[in-house]
């Protein structure tokens, strides 16, 4: 919950941080802003490959620690970037590789906490820990809408641009360096083995039918992942509706998922999260 906040938090704040972060031309400031955003959405898959790498190599607690790290010192570099008007374009620069870095945490983040809860739970409930686990990212999205609706309640609209927005970072960090104090209470799930080729590599060679099953099917939630990051900011674009307005609206439509996606972890027997609950 709390790294989706973190990594959330500069999509939510996109007609903000395009101000910040811009160019000659609003739209196009828009524009250039989401090709930042997609690039950190490329840097995720990268990061779970590296990460889950060191996982499985070195083990999950210090290598799930160090991946908290990076997404805190990214954070944390975030409140204190400089904008546009103050160094030009060196400041897109920046903001692009602290973006990149944050999908690489996340990344990371994602496989590593799934992985975890699957090895840590009871094996008979094991599917709805990571079930649970999914539903969390929900929370994540509901404490950005929020915390950005508490914001624009209470500051202006030229003070969010000023300095608004890095009170909500700096707000992701604290959350953040609190997530990494707590993964050190964690219970190590794996005990490297020597073994002749890391389980990337026989992931690859072996289980080529399933990894391509697995791409398809994860390519549907993409649909959901597109609809609820940038219809908000199309409603802005379309219609009358105020950021103010979209803010409440995207916190609604956070809190169905998440009262959904438990709903389904806690109800549902472990049978239903094989085949026959993906097709339905």
């Amino acid at each position: 919950m709390l790294e989706c906040y973190d990594f959330g938090l500069a999509l939510s704040l996109a007609p903000i941080l395009s101000k910040v972060f811009y160019t000659n031309t609003p739209t196009l400031s828009l524009i250039v802003y989401y090709i930042i955003i997609m690039i950190g959405y490329f840097s995720r898959p990268i990061g779970a490959i590296v990460i889950g790498f060191f996982g499985d190599k070195y083990g999950r607690k210090k290598t799930y620690i160090a991946n908290t790290f990076i997404m805190l010192i990214a954070t944390i570099m975030l409140v204190f970037t400089p904008s546009s008007q103050s160094i030009g374009a060196l400041a897109v620069f920046i903001f692009l590789l602290l973006r990149m870095i944050q999908g690489f945490s996340f990344g990371g983040e994602v496989g590593g906490g799934l992985t975890l809860c699957y090895e840590y739970g009871i094996p008979k409930y094991s599917l709805k820990f990571c079930a649970i686990f999914e539903a969390l990212t929900s929370a994540g999205t509901i404490l950005v809408t929020s915390i950005i609706a508490i914001l624009v309640y209470s500051i202006s609209p030229q003070s969010m641009i000023d300095y608004g927005w890095r009170i909500a970072f700096a707000f992701g960090a604290v959350l953040t360096f609190i997530s990494y104090l707590l993964r050190f209470k964690l219970t190590e799930t794996f005990h490297p083995k020597s073994q002749k080729h890391p389980p990337i590599y026989d992931l690859f060679l072996n289980y080529k039918k399933r990894l391509t099953l697995a791409i398809l099917l994860s390519l549907v939630t993409v649909s959901i992942t597109i609809t609820g990051v940038f219809l908000p900011i199309i409603l802005l674009k379309i219609t009358s509706l105020t950021f103010k307005d979209v803010s409440y609206l995207h916190i609604y439509s956070s809190v169905a998922l998440l009262i959904s996606s438990l709903l389904v972890a806690t109800f549902f027997p472990q049978r239903f999260f094989a085949k026959s609950w993906l097709i339905a």
